[in-house]
């Protein structure tokens, strides 16, 4: 009886203190807690970009190639991360690619650069994948219009080639494509073979060995996360699967903490019920038993535009290494364009004939090759939650599609909207956190029209009563 009283009594806590908080959120600046949008942010990176000189970053080009006239070639092309120059030098038939990180796009550019070269270069010692050749790395260059400020840098060898688009595999003939997949397990067996005894990021050795030290784990999610937000996640290398894996969900965690634009209350419960599903079974996904180590060297965004090949699809170089990881052999996982975990890319394809003939291949190669036979077996296991877990860890954004396609249907057999309906009736924690949640989103939205930054196709499309309340609540208790 007193431990129903105590339970009842701490629900009732939480529940206050939860409402106390979000009273509160609404006395303090706005500026003080909400972060940069998406739109603001891209339009940082475009502004960055549109600052660089041409005519300093051949100039960099040629300080590196005794000083040899050199011409930007066509116009920059411009990632995520990276705004990519492609110098031309005229008297001898050569092209350069200058890669200048996007300095609004990430927390960290020159430990990015650093983890990058100490990538590629360890990748090129010790295995035959195909990759650009590195001429010069730094972060000494002014590569901006009227500006001191210097910028780091990564001048890499032109690949001739285009990148492999999915379509590709569906036009060709078999042999073709089955010839392409040969290649592309050969840079997977290759990769598994590149075995150390701690998860991180490669970075050069700071007392100048020529291997690099396995550091601080540097991802595209934290760094996503670190650009929007100061983050309360702590940069750290692992020793044990368990601690890697909690941490990228801390990162995840902590994206889904920040306000969004519009938020329904749809989606604010799809959001938390998938977090708090996939905090509950994490541990079956990479329990105990998985935490022997080696960890292994892993692409960090293996999609089919990082494959350039020839008109023959065989494959010329893998590119981008930026974000490259040191990862739990459970993480270690085929591309997800292959497996069906990346929705955007298999969006318009048969997805299932990329998969056969894939599976074709690792089974006529598994007789002969030990990654073959572990990544055949990964396909076959119907039930490996790790896959879709691995790639929510990767991508956050995919939260919803990946788990509600993949990881929900094997863990429940009732509809979704009878289970999650339940869920909230029974949690009144997480249902307020909903709405706390939503009330953030108005806020947040209400800040970024006021500051003029929200794009017109957006607008509030769901505001629910007790958020109004609360609003009200927050604006009297500010009058008094």
């Amino acid at each position: 009886m007193l431990l129903r009283l105590y339970r009842f009594i701490l629900t009732k806590c939480k529940l206050l203190a939860q409402r106390f908080f979000i009273l509160w959120g609404a006395i303090l600046q706005p500026n003080a807690r909400f972060p940069l949008s998406p739109d603001e942010i891209d339009d940082q990176c475009q502004e960055f970009i549109d600052s660089i000189d041409e005519d300093a970053v051949c100039a960099l080009a040629s300080r590196y190639n005794n000083q040899k006239p050199c011409r930007i070639a066509s116009r920059p092309a411009s990632g995520s991360f990276n705004a990519c120059f492609f110098v031309e030098f005229f008297t001898e038939n050569k092209t350069w690619v200058v890669r200048i990180p996007i300095e609004p796009a990430i927390k960290d550019t020159w430990s990015k650069v650093q983890s990058e070269v100490a990538t590629m270069q360890y990748v090129q010692r010790h295995t035959s994948i195909p990759i650009p050749r590195i001429y010069a790395h730094g972060r000494n260059a002014k590569l901006i219009k009227n500006s001191a400020v210097t910028q780091a840098f990564l001048i890499l060898e032109y690949i001739p080639g285009r990148s492999l688009e999915i379509q590709d595999l569906i036009d060709s003939a078999e042999m073709r494509r089955k010839s392409f997949y040969a290649e592309l397990i050969k840079v997977l067996s290759e990769l598994r073979k590149l075995e150390f005894p701690i998860a991180g990021s490669l970075m050069p050795d700071p007392k100048g060995g020529p291997e690099p030290v396995v550091s601080n784990t540097l991802s595209m999610a934290l760094n996503e996360l670190e650009v929007s937000s100061p983050s309360q996640v702590v940069r750290s290398n692992f020793t044990s699967t368990t601690h890697f894996v909690h941490h990228q969900f801390d990162i995840l965690m902590e994206t889904y903490r920040l306000p969004a634009v519009s938020l329904s209350r749809e989606t604010a419960e799809l959001e938390t019920f998938a977090l708090d599903s996939l905090g509950q079974h994490i541990h079956q996904f990479f329990g105990d038993k998985h935490n022997d180590s080696p960890y292994l060297l892993a692409h960090a965004d293996l999609r089919c535009s990082n494959i350039i090949i020839d008109d023959e699809l065989h494959i010329q170089a893998v590119i981008d290494w930026d974000w490259a990881n040191v990862v739990p052999r459970k993480l270690f996982t085929l591309p997800p364009w292959i497996t069906g975990h990346d929705l955007d890319a298999i969006a318009y394809v048969p997805h299932r004939m990329i998969m056969t003939d894939f599976s074709d291949v690792l089974r006529a190669k598994q007789k002969d090759s030990g990654y073959c036979r572990e990544a055949l077996e990964e396909l076959n296991i119907q039930e490996n939650l790790a896959l879709p877990l691995a790639q929510i860890l990767r991508h956050p954004s995919c939260l919803i599609r990946v788990y509600y396609k993949f990881i929900f249907p094997k863990l429940f057999r009732d509809s979704r909207s009878a289970i999650i309906s339940s869920y909230f009736q029974r949690n009144k924690t997480k249902a307020m956190s909903v709405r706390q949640r939503l009330y953030e989103s108005v806020q947040y939205t209400k800040y970024l029209r006021e500051k003029g930054v929200l794009r017109p196709d957006k607008n509030i499309t769901s505001t629910t009563n007790d958020i109004e309340a609360w609003l009200a609540k927050a604006r009297a208790i500010k009058q008094q």
